[in-house]
């Protein structure tokens, strides 16, 4: 039956051994056909898959463990459940251990819930990232505190002791500060443009800022 699925060189050598009679049993044609036409010895598969460890996605090493592993037929159960948690990435390794799995097949299913869970974690850490990274955005543009306020033309002053809090206006996020020491109530003329709010440039004072410096508005809001 073997030689119906055979061409070329792999039917001309398995006719020569089938002449030696040395194929008797289906191990023994595993075991010669592997170290005819496969890349490696028999012994190989054994220390490749000892050694193999996951670099890169879940799948591909299993795909990878389950090719070199039904290339063996004489390793315990023990061994392989043993190769194939000794090769997953570290956080994978500790938490399938500790479900002490009886089987490869069981490992490999607490490594997919494992590795989902993961996946899951990593995307809400990259959520938050983005937001403070915004936030840091809406910080640099030196918004300041949202009320009915006095406006003037020079940069937030950041060095004064604050508390900055973050707020949304009109879909827009802004930096809040909060006791900066200053006689006015301060916003970023861009944040004024952006939220379409109307300048009164006819109530022009000087107001005294947290360092003891004054500065001149350009209107009221």
């Amino acid at each position: 039956m073997v030689s119906f699925h055979l061409d070329s060189k792999a039917l001309q050598w398995y006719q020569w051994e089938e002449c030696a009679s040395s194929l008797s049993k289906w191990e023994d044609f595993t075991k010669a056909f592997c170290r005819e036409f496969g890349s490696h010895g028999f012994e190989d598969f054994v220390e490749s898959l000892f050694k193999l460890r996951q670099t890169g996605p879940l799948k591909d090493y299993i795909a990878k463990f389950r090719r070199l592993a039904t290339r063996i037929r004489d390793l315990s159960p023990t061994f392989r459940l043993s190769c194939f948690v000794g090769g997953l990435k570290e956080e994978l390794k500790h938490d399938v251990k500790l479900l002490h799995p009886a089987t490869v097949h069981e490992a490999m299913n607490f490594a997919h819930e494992v590795d989902a869970k993961l996946q899951k974690l990593s995307s809400k850490e990259e959520e938050m990232v983005h937001e403070l990274q915004q936030i840091e955005q809406v910080a640099e543009v030196n918004a300041c505190c949202i009320t009915t306020c006095a406006l003037y033309g020079t940069p937030a002053l950041l060095a004064i002791k604050t508390m900055k809090l973050t707020a949304i206006i009109k879909n827009c996020l802004v930096v809040v500060l909060l006791d900066s020491g200053s006689s006015h109530n301060f916003i970023d003329i861009g944040m004024v443009k952006k939220l379409g709010w109307k300048l009164d440039q006819s109530h022009i004072c000087d107001v005294m800022i947290a360092d003891d410096g004054q500065v001149q508005s350009k209107g009221w809001v």
